[in-house]
This record gives C-alpha cells, structure tokens and sequence, in this order.
C-alpha cells in the first residue's frame, strides 16, 4: 500500500505476498525487494515497475539475518546490488541478465555511492578480531580491494557529495546514528 507523508492511501503497488526489505530506484519508478517462496529460505530478489504494478524476478536470494538484507540499487537505476548466492554480494541488470559477484562471502549491502565508484556493505572485519562485524567498501573500479571503514557500525549511507558517511553504531547504553568523513584511505577519522 502507498501512503502519503500524511498517512493517506494512495493505492496499491502490485499483489498481495510476502515482500520484505523494499528500496525504491532512484527515479521511484521501481522497487527491488525480496520474495519469499513456499518455504522462508526460499527468497527471490525481484523488481517491481511500479507505474503498471507488475513485478519480475531476477535471482535467488540469501536468507537475511536480522531483517538488514536490503537490495540496493545503482545511482543510475540499472542494477541492483544484493546479498545473494553462492554467499556474497552480487550485482544484477533491474530488467534481468547474468548475475555477477561484486564481493564474494560478506554479508549485505548498504548503499551504492553516488557517482558509482563505491559500495558499503558489512563484512568481517579483514584485520580485525574473528567474527567482529566492520562496514567494509568495495571500490567498483576493475582492481580495487575492499577496505575496513568502521569496527562496530552498520547501516552505512552515503551523503550525496560523497565526502561522509551516515551509520549506526551500538554503543553502550543504546544505538545512535553518527556522520563520519569518507575517505578513500580505508578507514574513518572521527
């Protein structure tokens, strides 16, 4: 269902199911989310053109943990990043194609950067303790190596310059929100 900021409804966008974990494009002409199957592993990744209500989908998908599993879509609207499989970040076309893997074994994605060069995601941290969850960024360019931005903080967002990172950190006694510059050194100064 589509509500105004008031609260009002608007309509609705395609049928009934059970669809988690919506991004809208950058355009808001279409939507990318999960679809679950007959059974909750069985999750698809499809697109939804949202002008007709009609959707597609494009892969499978890897069961989210903790509900964070949000596709992303590209600055341009062409493609969308997800957490797929085998486990990784993979890329696909929004109208359906070859899959590629963007990062192989990390957990999900965040946010694309807007001029394309840069995907946030969480990973395990590649110098830090086993099993500590890092915001890692994986430069698109044909070389590029991930890199640890920040130990204990998800949710990475990219402000539209590009120059700082929005993300979550829990901290004791509770989870705030905090702004970090972004560089491409591989970590934050805060």
């Amino acid at each position: 269902i589509w509500l105004d900021r008031a609260g009002k409804t608007l309509g609705a966008a395609g049928e009934p199911g059970y669809l988690v974990n919506h991004r809208l494009s950058p355009d808001g002409k279409k939507a990318a989310m999960l679809v679950s199957g007959a059974r909750a592993e069985d999750l698809a990744l499809a697109a939804m053109d949202l002008d007709r209500g009609v959707s597609s989908s494009l892969a499978k998908a890897a069961v989210p943990r903790h509900n964070e599993a949000t596709p992303v879509f590209s600055p341009d609207g062409a493609r969308i990043a997800f957490s797929g499989v085998p486990p990784g970040i993979h890329a696909i076309a929004v109208d359906g194609g070859p899959e590629s893997q963007l990062v192989a074994g990390s957990d999900w994605p965040y946010d694309w950067s807007h001029d394309g060069r840069y995907l946030v995601f969480l990973g395990a941290s590649k110098n830090g303790p086993q099993g500590y969850s890092t915001l890692r960024v994986q430069p698109l360019a044909a070389s590029g190596e991930a890199f640890d931005f920040l130990g204990n903080a998800y949710e990475g967002r990219f402000s539209p310059d590009g120059k700082w990172m929005a993300y979550r950190a829990d901290l004791v006694p509770r989870s705030e929100i905090y702004l970090a510059p972004f560089t491409e050194i591989g970590r934050a100064h805060v």
